[in-house]
């Protein structure tokens, strides 16, 4: 059904149930229709009475048609109904003097639903469907009644759909609060809406009441009544932590009302803080426009707080949502690594264990943002606790790659914020021998081919009978460390590292030592000969992945070294590197795509870092037309016909690359067809300063 304009309402109604109108129906039709079985002729009713331009003769009737049918269809099955009931009720409230009969019977209903469910606490149940409350001898026991009413998120419509008419009404009649058009009291108003709303078991129902808030607050043009201010804190202390998105959503709309009108208090400082990281898209963009139009001076607020902030942020990294612990630990890097020392310092060490606990979180991404805070804190403020350093060497083998990565940045940062002296001279021998042998795990790998992949996943008898775990399941927020078990990524539930995945991180390790001044480069380069030794081992699945990290390491290497420096000791050694594994273009699928492309990346860096015309010469001297070839296959890929100097794609210059190390890097095109001809291995790879490139049995 399409609700965009009555002419195209018309379209659908004739094409869903073979009607044959030209123009919307008359008065009586409609009125027949909003009574009908079928959902589409009540939701065409409500719409035609609504966005129809009647006679003002016709007025009266309209008036008591839309009326009766918002009020009657409140509860009805159908969402798109329910919606225009509530939007027909907010149109009835706009006309002069009809505002109590719309709200009485709004709040008659709230009362009635509220009503019910302290009877269902109470023992006191007769049916869900029925309108009256009795002991109910004979109905259903009061714990199956409770269970039905606070599982049932799916109901609880007509409260729900109650709600969101009082917001339209109150939009509707902003001359006046909408709890003066029944007579009734501000206090005993607010009362039915916050405790009887905002704080519902149901989360629709939560939503809509704080949009009523919204809507109350807005209708206020100067300040707000103390009493509905003193409320509207309460209802954002609670609604601004909800575990729901939708229900966090409402009350940073609300948020942002209230701070319009009253500025921002500093109750609510470290709630609009951490809902700037929040996971779900709506709530983090919209807290961090909020942040940025009402909080201008953000980093001082927060530095004054950073009591309560912090231990927010901390009390969040410990919540059953992994969502919230997320968030929060994303929260935690922020206020460790942009606010000044003398504001974090007192708050380091409580920071600090706090986070050392949610290395063990079930949830990679939790583990994850928490290497990153200690990371920074090591970095940073340093940081002589040995139980983070082999927590952080206990990650750099982790089953996701980020992590490794987190762990890798981890320890380099760890050894960066130690002084000079002997005891960061311990832990970098320390840091080499650990590496050194992680670095030739994967040797260890065994043999493991794509068909062998394939023969697992598809074992039925692997897959039958098991525990089932989804990512949409509850698990992941009832429990949250690997000593309460269960939850689709626990660690009861993951699988063993695999040996590879220990050199991976060895290799993101080397990455970030390389580009630090922590080791000398003779030292680097042959840390790096042994991870290209441990690539050689070609006889399972990720073998690619494998070079892509090591690609990535060259990279890293190609940045952070001078020109001089990186031909002296570094150039063939990569070059030749990249020529032998992606010369072939790789397994043409997605992991020897990305090897693929982190090669081509690495060869676009180094030709912006010692100048086209040297690397064009270094290529023809380590691979001869091999290597030359493949510049102009990654030249016409990435760069196009630049129009280098000799006119062509790499003709007699590299013209697809960016010309000189400050030259700003082109955009890359997607992903090249480079994996689509697949050529016969080359020669042997000539040796690079005593190091064998050749083909698998070669040895170092």
């Amino acid at each position: 059904m399409d609700f965009s304009s009555p002419s195209s309402l018309l379209r659908s109604l004739n094409a869903r149930l073979n009607l044959t109108l030209s123009a919307p129906p008359d008065l009586s039709t409609l009125q027949t229709w909003s009574t009908d079985q079928r959902w589409e002729y009540v939701a065409a009713s409500l719409y035609f009475l609504l966005e129809l331009d009647w006679p003002s003769s016709s007025a009266p009737a309209v008036f008591e048609g839309l009326k009766s049918a918002s009020q009657t269809n409140l509860s009805h099955p159908e969402p798109r109904v329910r919606s225009l009931a509530a939007r027909g009720c907010g149109a009835c409230a706009a006309v002069e003097g009809r505002g109590e009969a719309v709200v009485r019977p709004l709040l008659e209903k709230v009362f009635g639903c509220i009503v019910r469910l302290h009877a269902i606490e109470r023992g006191q149940v007769g049916s869900l469907k029925g309108g009256g409350v009795g002991k109910g001898e004979g109905d259903k026991s009061a714990a199956q009644e409770k269970a039905v009413a606070l599982d049932d998120t799916a109901g609880w419509r007509e409260l729900e759909t109650c709600f969101s008419a009082l917001a339209a009404v109150v939009r509707a009649r902003e001359d006046m609060a909408w709890w003066n058009m029944v007579g009734c009291g501000a206090d005993e108003a607010l009362r039915v809406l916050l405790y009887c709303g905002t704080k519902h078991v149901n989360r629709h129902v939560r939503a809509e009441a704080i949009d009523v808030c919204c809507a109350t607050c807005e209708s206020f043009t100067e300040g707000l009544p103390p009493n509905f201010d003193e409320a509207c804190k309460g209802v954002l202390e609670g609604t601004l932590r909800d575990n729901w998105s939708q229900v966090r959503m409402a009350g940073c709309k609300l948020c942002r009302c209230y701070v319009r009108k009253v500025g921002v208090p500093d109750l609510l400082v470290k709630y609009m803080s951490l809902n700037r990281f929040y996971l779900a898209d709506g709530v983090r963009l919209y807290s961090q426009e909020t942040w940025k139009l009402h909080v201008p001076d953000g980093k001082e607020r927060l530095e004054r707080n950073i009591s309560s902030v912090a231990a927010w942020y901390l009390k969040c990294l410990d919540e059953d949502n992994h969502v919230v612990r997320e968030s929060a630990a994303l929260a935690i890097g922020e206020l460790v690594s942009k606010l000044s020392e003398e504001s974090v310092r007192p708050s380091l060490p409580l920071i600090q264990e706090s986070v050392k606990a949610a290395f063990y979180d079930e949830s990679w991404p939790v583990r994850d943002r928490a290497l990153v805070c200690l990371s920074v804190i090591a970095g940073r403020f340093g940081c002589d606790d040995e139980d983070v350093w082999g927590l952080m060497w206990g990650n750099l083998g982790d089953q996701i790659w980020s992590v490794r990565d987190n762990a890798g940045w981890g320890i380099g940062e760890w050894l960066k914020g130690m002084p000079a002296g002997a005891e960061r001279d311990k832990k970098l021998e320390e840091t080499k021998a650990k590496f050194e042998e992680l670095a030739q795990k994967a040797k260890e790998e065994p043999k493991r081919s794509r068909k062998d992949v394939q023969n697992e996943v598809n074992d039925k008898a692997a897959h039958t009978n098991n525990q089932l775990y989804s990512c949409g399941s509850l698990a992941p927020k009832l429990h949250k460390s690997a000593n309460r078990v269960t939850g689709c990524s626990d660690c009861m539930v993951l699988r063993p590292t695999r040996q590879w995945e220990r050199t991976d991180g060895a290799a993101y390790l080397l990455g970030h030592l390389a580009s630090s001044s922590l080791l000398p480069d003779a030292e680097i380069v042959e840390m790096l000969k042994a991870l290209v030794d441990a690539t050689r081992h070609e006889i399972y699945v990720e073998h690619e992945t494998l070079k892509a990290t090591v690609m990535k390491v060259f990279s890293k290497i190609v940045e952070a070294k001078e020109s001089k420096v990186f031909k002296r000791h570094y150039c063939n050694l990569i070059l030749s590197c990249i020529t032998r594994w992606i010369s072939t273009g790789g397994s043409g699928d997605g992991i020897g795509n990305l090897m693929v492309f982190e090669g081509e990346n690495c060869l676009e860096k180094v030709a912006a870092k010692i100048g086209e015309g040297i690397a064009r010469g270094r290529m023809e001297e380590l691979e001869g037309d091999r290597g030359l070839e493949l510049l102009d296959r990654v030249s016409a890929a990435r760069g196009g016909m630049r129009g280098g100097p000799m006119g062509g794609p790499m003709g007699g210059s590299m013209g697809g690359f960016p010309r000189g190390p400050g030259a700003a890097a082109f955009p890359r095109p997607p992903m090249p067809a480079v994996g689509g001809e697949r050529r016969p291995p080359g020669p042997p790879m000539p040796s690079v300063k005593g190091l064998s490139l050749g083909g698998e049995g070669e040895a170092l």
